[in-house]
């Protein structure tokens, strides 16, 4: 039994590398850029009026992929973004820089939680007798 167990827990690596690099590869594989996205609504100004110099919007793109390192090979960006879910660090999103994904997902899982439970308790109830 035990051996059945510590094989479990090891098959656990590779299954928990494979889902992680799925995942990176399948955010990395959206259509559209996200740099060039960003670009566009920073390229905007705050009253909706459009740049029309190129290199404005250049920039803002450059910026854009360096602090979200996608400037960098997918190999070191998987590195890096392991090792930010491994911290919990999940960095800050894309259009509303200045939000921590970390908070925003704290923010949900306060409703979230209360009403898993409430349903786990409502489907034992109705399950036991």
């Amino acid at each position: 039994m035990t051996s059945y167990i510590i094989r479990r827990i090891l098959w656990m690596i590779p299954t928990l590398i494979g889902i992680t690099l799925l995942l990176f590869v399948v955010m990395r594989l959206a259509p559209g850029d996200p740099a060039s996205l960003a670009a566009g609504a920073v390229g905007a100004g705050s009253e909706g009026q459009t740049i029309s110099t190129n290199t404005n919007v250049e920039d803002a793109v450059t910026k854009f992929r360096k602090r979200y390192r996608l400037d960098e090979p997918l190999l070191v960006q998987y590195g890096y973004w392991i090792t930010s879910v491994a911290k919990l660090d999940f960095g800050y999103e894309f259009f509303r820089p200045n939000v921590a994904v970390r908070d925003e997902i704290g923010d949900r899982l306060k409703i979230t939680v209360p009403l898993s439970l409430i349903s786990v308790f409502l489907s034992y109830l109705i399950a036991l007798p």
